[in-house]
């Protein structure tokens, strides 16, 4: 199923993370990696450290950059190992579909976007880690390895029947978990999910347990708000597309959560950017959604003495799960679409335990028990194993299909827009792309499709402005330019532009006014000063008769880069002009 994701190159992200991510260069930034948060788009120190040990194992292309072919093959082994940890770990719990539902999770197309891509390297990590941990705890506190029920006495257990922990699969247990959070803090309602495990079991946990899971779910509490805090503050989830009301935000979630759990029992379509709905506070559809979401676990708890405790927990798991992705939080991704099949990655592992469960009782009823041999004589039974077997095989090959979308960045985004063509970040990435390739005119019309859709997006009026630059429509760019900082005042490169645009307008004074933010800009980020810039700020003042001032500055810029060829022939007019 995952074959086709070994040939697969970087995509989106995977520049920040790694291609472009200084701190995998040497061990200074391994140090950054852990003691400075922003230094990375994500602060994820055990992901990154992964990053690191990998570009030394892997090695690079002959182009110089990270050989993508070992970071994809180690995603897809991580999630064979997930598969494999969550079977022996539902085998543990006792539950008889344990096979059904690992299988289900690890040829899943759902999965495709967190194992396909290198960036989501936070959610195989993170839930391999989290795996760890709860077959430790469960270690600790003696559960049995191959059966249900209560363990017996002098294995972890008190003589009141209270489970107590043994230290040492204690400490494992809290050291995987923290290596989980630091993966991703979407693992921090672990130590509930174990709670809720116990009072599935029917086990009571001692005071020391409870103290323990206690202390765990005091670090996961901590490390998911500083990673919330880091998303607004850092990674950008602020501004026009998360001001959500309250009331907006429940029908958001009753929406999202529903989507989820369809989309494990109909993949399809998978998109890489799904449409995005408006918010409302008077969306009925969504308030249904969310109030049958609090409707279902509340007929399951009544229902319990008949349907046992398991399809309760398994609901509660999921939801809890999934709930700081259901829109309550300001999570940077949204703002494209409120769902992602990557957002579901952990939680499905509940909802694949509960129809594993359904998938072994309903081969059940068909007499598919005992050896196989008597298989044969029950056709019925053999018809459910060949359909079972048959559903696999279909989530499999579409699996295999689906990771070649990530082949490449282009092939990605053609592939979104050819199932959501109102994505306009797709739009807005793949004109980059095409534009880069010199692509202008195929660019432009992406670009110009992406500003129709979001009329708010700096981006596409920036990169729009560029094709108009190129095609020496100037005021048309610089009117783009301008839309671009009137949406995002403090955005360098449009300042950038705009000033270039200006000097070659020869309106040099307006010019020089937009250099002077660029160098604001930049020195309050504490990043250098871009020496296109330098060289506009020289050509600039050179066109209002200011010389030496122009020289001094390109004499500054050729001191570090005397390669610069645009420098020198700017040096070389104005020495000439100075009569040099």
């Amino acid at each position: 199923a995952w074959r086709p994701a070994l040939d697969n190159g970087w995509i989106w992200d995977d520049d920040a993370y790694v291609t472009q991510n200084d701190n995998l260069e040497d061990l200074e930034g391994l140090r950054d990696i852990w003691l400075r948060p922003r230094s990375l788009p994500q602060w994820y120190p055990t992901v990154h450290t992964t990053y690191w040990l990998e570009l030394r194992l892997w090695g690079r292309t002959p182009e110089g950059g990270p050989d993508p072919f070992g970071f994809h093959l180690d995603n897809v082994l991580l999630h064979a190992a997930c598969a494999l940890l969550l079977w022996r770990l539902l085998r543990r719990l006792g539950l008889r579909g344990a096979f059904w539902a690992a299988a289900l999770f690890a040829v899943h197309p759902v999965m495709v976007e967190s194992v396909a891509w290198v960036t989501e390297r936070k959610n195989v990590l993170s839930l391999f880690f989290a795996l760890l941990s709860a077959h430790a705890f469960l270690r600790a506190v003696g559960f049995p390895a191959r059966r249900a029920g209560p363990p017996a006495p002098g294995r972890g257990v008190e003589a009141g029947g209270l489970l107590v922990l043994r230290p040492v699969p204690a400490g494992l247990s809290a050291l995987a978990f923290l290596l989980a959070l630091g993966a991703k803090t979407v693992v921090a309602p672990l130590p509930l999910v174990l709670l809720l495990i116990l009072w599935w079991k029917g086990l009571r946990p001692s005071r020391g347990v409870l103290l323990f899971l206690g202390a765990l779910l005091l670090a996961g509490a901590a490390s998911g708000l500083y990673t919330a805090w880091l998303e607004k503050e850092h990674v950008g989830a602020a501004g026009r597309w998360f001001e959500h009301g309250l009331l907006e935000r429940f029908p958001i979630a009753g929406r999202a959560l529903w989507f989820y759990a369809l989309k494990l029992l109909w993949p399809h379509p998978i998109v890489f950017i799904y449409p995005r709905w408006e918010p409302s506070a008077a969306d009925l559809l969504g308030w249904a959604a969310f109030l049958a979401a609090l409707a279902l676990p509340a007929l399951l708890f009544l229902g319990r003495r008949r349907l046992g405790r398991g399809p309760l927990v398994a609901v509660l798991v999921y939801g809890g799960v999934l709930f700081p992705a259901l829109g309550f939080l300001n999570v940077y991704p949204h703002q494209f679409s409120f769902v992602a099949d990557h957002f579901q990655y952990h939680a499905s592992t509940a909802a694949f335990a509960l129809l594993g469960q359904g998938a072994w009782l309903g081969l059940r009823r068909l007499g598919l028990t005992g050896p196989p041999a008597a298989w044969l004589r029950r056709p019925a039974a053999l018809a459910g194993l060949v359909a079972a077997a048959a559903v696999l095989t279909a989530l499999s090959a579409r699996t295999r299909a689906l990771s070649r979308d990530y082949a490449s960045e282009e092939v990605l985004w053609r592939a979104t827009l050819e199932r959501n063509p109102e994505a306009w970040i797709a739009h807005n990435n793949l004109g980059r792309i095409l534009y880069t390739r010199k692509g202008y005119e195929e660019a432009e019309s992406h670009f110009e499709e992406a500003l129709r859709l979001n009329p708010g997006h700096e981006r596409a009026a920036y990169n729009l402005g560029l094709v108009r630059r190129r095609q020496g429509r100037l005021e048309e760019a610089r009117e783009l330019f301008e839309r671009a900082l009137e949406i995002t005042p403090d955005y360098a490169y449009a300042h950038q532009e705009l000033g270039i645009v200006l000097t070659m307008l020869h309106r040099y004074e307006e010019a020089l006014e937009h250099f002077a933010e660029v160098e604001r800009i930049q020195t309050a980020a504490g990043a250098a000063v871009p020496p296109e810039t330098r060289v506009s700020q020289a050509q600039a003042l050179a066109g209002l008769g200011r010389l030496e001032e122009a020289r001094a500055i390109l004499e500054e810029v050729l001191a570090v880069q005397p390669g610069h060829v645009l420098a020198r022939a700017h040096y070389g007019i104005v020495l000439a002009r100075l009569g040099r």
